[in-house]
């Protein structure tokens, strides 16, 4: 297996962009990975399609091999972009690899530890508008107060592990 083709998509999140690395095999075989850097979209965009004159052509499998070369083939170390760029990649290879296998990721990476997971609910239930647009302090602790569960803690979510 040969990875042919290293693409990004970018999300327009409203404040902010998320950047996705998707890695394509020819195989057939597509994994994704999550590179998003605030306010450096383009360079992060722009530091990927660099890398991918290391990555395309290699075999996805080798990816210990591919951070390194993606990280000391460079005559000037990166930094946060390079890295942030670096780290999508790197996700995307192993979920390449755990589709390859035909195994869930966290096999590859020590294997589960939990058979169920608290989840965070971001401030504003994912509605940027609750935290940039209120205009008082006290609307908004009103609608954490109605968010939050019976017993006064903040609402999880959990799902189990499979």
């Amino acid at each position: 297996m040969k990875v042919t083709a290293l693409d990004t998509v970018v999300v327009n999140a409203h404040l902010r962009n998320w950047v996705f690395v998707k890695v394509t095999t020819d195989e057939g075989v597509t994994g994704w990975g999550e590179a998003s850097l605030e306010w450096k979209t383009q360079g992060v965009v722009g530091a990927i399609r660099d890398l991918a004159d290391i990555v395309v052509g290699e075999d996805p499998f080798r990816i210990e091999h591919l951070w390194q070369a993606m990280f000391r083939q460079q005559f000037w170390k990166g930094g946060v972009v390079t890295m942030s760029a670096i780290s999508g990649i790197d996700q995307a290879l192993h979920d390449v690899k755990a589709k390859a296998l035909g195994v869930p990721l966290y096999e590859l990476i020590g294997g589960r530890v939990r058979d169920r997971v608290r989840l965070y609910d971001h401030l504003g239930g994912g509605d940027s508008t609750a935290v940039y647009d209120d205009a008082s302090e006290a609307s908004f602790a009103a609608r954490a107060r109605e968010r939050a569960s019976p017993t006064g803690s903040p609402r999880s979510r959990s799902s189990p592990s499979r």
